[in-house]
């Protein structure tokens, strides 16, 4: 049990459920109850499966292709800027027939980088040379069970603050987006100028 919460709780705060919450909850403003419900696992089963297959073979791929973490976090924060700039500029409509134009938002930026981002990617690879490979799949498991809860009841957690809160949010959800989109490429380039 010790050795499942020393993995549990780092990604715990590498991916931030509660923190992350306010970003679905205005990313998927205008989906109704049944979109949100499929993106969120959506989102969750993206980052299940990055973190599997980072953990797996994460140090072998970055080797292999002479990626390193920052180059990572590089890639991450662009692909975070360029969606929230789309986000700026025009909102992601419905379709006239009652689709989503997005029915992949779950993956991109909901999974990847927002879940399965390179905070939770870079703790998965140290744990994974910590902790034996199967509680480390047991601990990302669990978290993504609770970031999953959390979005599945994001319209409770948000009629309980106040709709009031949800439409600041959507509002500024792409501001933030691109905030942090930039934070993660400054970290990166940082960490290049640092080497």
């Amino acid at each position: 049990m010790k050795t499942f919460l020393l993995a549990f709780i780092p990604l715990l705060v590498a991916i931030d459920p509660f923190g992350t919450l306010p970003l679905f909850v205005g990313l998927t403003e205008g989906y109704d109850q049944k979109e949100k419900k499929h993106l969120a696992l959506q989102a969750v089963t993206t980052a299940f499966i990055v973190g599997v297959l980072f953990g797996a073979a994460g140090h072998y791929v970055f080797n292999l292709l002479g990626i390193t973490g920052a180059d990572f976090r590089i890639a991450g924060g662009l692909l975070l800027l360029i969606f929230s700039i789309g986000e700026v500029f025009g909102r992601t409509e419905k379709d006239t027939n009652g689709g989503t134009r997005d029915a992949f938002l779950g993956v991109v930026p909901l999974g990847i980088p927002l879940v399965a981002g390179p905070a939770t990617i870079t703790t998965l690879l140290i744990l994974h040379d910590s902790y034996p490979f199967l509680i480390v799949v047991a601990a990302l498991a669990a978290n993504l069970a609770l970031s999953y809860l959390t979005f599945f009841y994001s319209d409770r957690i948000i009629h309980t603050v106040g709709e009031a809160t949800s439409k600041v949010t959507a509002k500024i959800v792409a501001i933030f987006l691109a905030a942090i989109g930039i934070m993660m490429i400054r970290k990166g380039l940082e960490a290049i100028l640092v080497r």
